[in-house]
């Protein structure tokens, strides 16, 4: 019986969905040489010449998993796969592609990451209260057990960096090391614009991402309280641009102080239109989240890498001793603590002109998605030769 050289995965955010997995889920198999069956959410729009898309019917997610198994079994029955890749997030992806497994023991399955879910450092057990926005503790404890199990039952073990993997494997990383992958988000391409010019003397901060949990406007809004009392004039001209969710805790922060006129929130937008918001801005602002143990700055945000793309000053509000600040070194960004007196005299800087320049263009064209995506088509391709 001949096998499929398609690919099934099962992935319930993707385009036009709005967030950072959807987004590094397309970037991914587009800049693939491969081809996929990819079985989704609702919202799914349209796919791509070599990507079929298979969105299931009503919003159902806790349901998907079982879904996804219907569908895999419909399809395999004429393509016969021999890989599949399960991915995460959200947290009940790897369910998914363990039911697969269960039925279709000799099919090699890719098992990607892009958060540790059973020990996320986002999560906080509901005893210590949850606050604003954090994931459910329950479900992602639950949904981890099967995370768990794709760990040791995957052929092929997916992150973004290496941090990342670390974290997840904890003390059983040497056992799995053999087959680890690190296949970084990447971006689309350098798409360098001249900065805007601006007649009224303003200046454009803006942040593209989530705020929500550990990640928040804490260090920023500390910083520009300081500015406001030492430079008032300078504090007027700086604008500092939200664009994409941000909690309710996050809005009263700004809207109960003295710089509710600083802010503006955009709310989420499409990605096409989050890059016109990074062109328009004089300076990039990335706010790693903060927490209390060590070792726990293990995300890159995927929007890190389309900032390197656009060619404006990058300031990176995080620990130089983490997955951002590896990035940051790597392009040339600027990295600050997240501290107030430190941040206040970076941006008392920008605004009086002395400022600091764009990535390295060099190096962050080497960063292209399809850099990533070439290292899973050569590992998947080995996964289909060893086929039974």
């Amino acid at each position: 019986m001949k096998t499929s050289r398609r690919v099934f995965v099962a992935a319930w955010e993707y385009p036009p969905l709005i967030s950072g997995e959807s987004i590094v889920c397309r970037k991914t198999l587009e800049h693939s040489r491969l081809d996929y069956d990819l079985c989704c959410g609702p919202a799914a729009g349209a796919g791509d010449r070599h990507i079929r898309l298979f969105p299931q019917a009503g919003n159902k997610y806790l349901l998907w998993p079982l879904q996804v198994l219907r569908q895999f079994l419909a399809l395999d029955r004429r393509e016969h796969y021999s890989v599949m890749m399960s991915r995460v997030m959200p947290v009940n992806g790897h369910l998914a592609g363990w039911l697969i497994k269960r039925l279709r023991p000799g099919l090699k399955w890719v098992v990607y990451f892009s958060d540790p879910v059973w020990n996320s450092p986002f999560l906080s057990p509901p005893w210590k209260g949850r606050g604003d926005h954090r994931p459910s503790w329950l479900l992602m404890k639950l949904f981890g057990i099967p995370a768990k199990w794709a760990v040791r039952e995957g052929d092929l073990l997916v992150f973004n960096n290496e941090r990342l993997a670390r974290y997840v494997l904890g003390k059983e990383y040497g056992r799995f090391q053999n087959k680890v992958l690190i296949a970084p988000y990447g971006h689309d391409g350098l798409r360098l614009r001249p900065a805007p010019q601006r007649g009224d003397g303003q200046f454009w901060l803006t942040h593209v991402g989530q705020l929500y949990g550990n990640r928040t406007l804490e260090a920023i809004t500390e910083a520009l309280q300081l500015l406001q009392r030492r430079e008032p004039e300078l504090f007027r001209r700086l604008r500092v641009w939200q664009v994409g969710f941000a909690s309710a805790s996050e809005r009263r922060r700004v809207e109960q102080s003295a710089l509710s006129g600083a802010f503006g929130f955009v709310g989420q937008v499409s990605y096409k239109e989050s890059i016109q918001e990074m062109y328009r801005a004089d300076c990039l602002l990335v706010i790693d989240p903060v927490f209390r143990g060590e070792g726990q700055n293990i995300y890159v945000p995927g929007k890190l890498y389309d900032y390197l793309s656009v060619g404006r000053p990058i300031l990176c509000i995080a620990d130089r001793d983490s997955a951002t600040g590896d990035i940051a070194r790597e392009t040339g960004c600027r990295i600050v603590p997240p501290q107030a007196e430190a941040l206040c005299a970076v941006l008392k800087d920008l605004l009086e002109g002395r400022g600091f320049p764009p990535p390295d263009p060099q190096r962050c064209g080497q960063l292209h998605c399809r850099v990533g995506a070439g290292r899973l088509d050569e590992k998947i391709e080995k996964l289909m030769r060893r086929e039974g």
